[in-house]
């Protein structure tokens, strides 16, 4: 359903998720990008500014870095506007950690709205059971209560997440240059940029292909998504947690207190 919608795209594309992992989503928005005699897109993205964890730096944050990296080759290439950003709490001064992004929310042209359990991982859209609500403007609708509503949801969102105080549906609701305007705001606001791969990061996909990880599988079958999950097999369980003892300790030692 997400690839469709946003191989659909004529306008703008609003991704907001925990973690941005999954290759079919990158593959949805580069083809989309890459298509000859398209429309241009606003494309936004709001994620969380690092993973919480060494875990989920090994399992999402890696693959994350990566995507967002190509997806930033593809944009200017192809002529799309592609932000992506964090955000900070209100009222906290820096270093503050960022604002937890938990929510799972994918809004098209404002005539399309899908909310619920599934980040945009491997692992959320082919192995777990999740849940998802959406709901689609028909073909012939150009104004309507529906699309009023979506496009109001987008516009909220990106007033909370920068702190913007002034008229939030001047400032957010026309899609055309949405992105210039964010990145005019950000880091002047509660909204900021996300920088490129961090040192560790950037060390870490030198050394190794994170699709090879074995964290977010996507294929429901894979020999690793059944032990990730509730392995059975003794022999099969050691050979994962292995693996993430050797990932850790060599994070910790290249990277202590990491």
């Amino acid at each position: 359903l997400l690839v469709d919608a946003i191989s659909a795209a004529e306008q703008c594309v609003y991704l907001e998720t925990q973690y941005f992992s999954s290759q079919r989503i990158f593959g949805a928005l580069a083809s989309r990008m890459e298509a000859a005699d398209r429309p241009k897109l606003q494309i936004v993205v709001v994620v969380n500014e690092r993973a919480e964890a060494v875990k989920e730096e090994l399992a999402v944050g890696l693959r994350q870095a990566e995507i967002i990296e190509k997806l930033r080759e593809v944009a200017p290439a192809t002529g799309h506007a592609l932000g992506v950003y964090w955000s900070r709490p209100a009222g906290k001064p820096d270093p503050f950690p960022s604002t937890y992004i938990h929510s799972k929310v994918t809004i098209v042209d404002d005539r399309f709205l899908s909310v619920g359990s599934a980040n945009l991982t491997n692992r959320s859209r082919g192995v777990d059971t999740e849940l998802h609500a959406s709901w689609e403007a028909s073909p012939d609708e150009t104004s309507s209560e529906l699309i009023r509503r979506i496009r109001d949801i987008r516009v909220s969102l990106l007033a909370e997440h920068s702190g913007y105080e002034g008229d939030a549906n001047e400032a957010f609701g026309p899609v055309h240059d949405l992105v210039a305007r964010l990145d005019a705001i950000a880091d002047r606001s509660r909204l900021r940029k996300l920088g490129p791969p961090s040192p560790a990061q950037r060390a870490a996909l030198d050394l190794l292909d994170p699709q090879s990880l074995p964290f977010d599988p996507a294929d429901p079958g894979a020999e690793d998504a059944a032990a990730w999950d509730e392995p059975s097999d003794q022999r099969q369980r050691g050979r994962i947690a292995s693996r993430i003892t050797s990932a850790k300790t060599w994070v910790a030692r290249k990277w202590p207190g990491r």
